[in-house]
């Protein structure tokens, strides 16, 4: 059952976050990290990291990024703390793969 929760919980953060990143990337700004975590990147900048959602149980939240995946251009994806936080998670060929380097979504 907690494994057929976190695929749910996670695939449900892709979707989210795919729309995220189609519906809001005009209103924030993409900013290209190091491997760190995007609300630590967003913070340098002044501003804050755009949210798709809470991982549950946990309550961490999901954070939008995007990663270019074989040449496919930019496609969104998530961070969540601690596990996954030095990628950004994309969806990509059926999978989910972490992808570096990578933009963070910063409002």
């Amino acid at each position: 059952m907690k494994t057929l929760q976190k695929a749910t919980s996670i695939g449900l953060a892709l979707t989210v976050a795919s729309a995220v990143f189609c519906a809001e990337a005009s209103a924030g700004q993409w900013v290209k990290t190091n491997n760190t975590e995007c609300d630590i990147v967003c913070d340098k900048k002044g501003s804050a990291v755009v949210n798709s959602g809470t991982m549950l149980p946990s309550g961490q939240p999901y954070m939008v990024c995007a990663a270019e995946v074989k040449g496919s251009g930019l496609r969104g994806g998530y961070q969540v703390r601690p596990k996954w936080s030095n990628a950004c998670w994309v969806a990509y060929g059926g999978k989910e793969m972490a992808i570096t380097p990578y933009q963070c979504l910063c409002q």
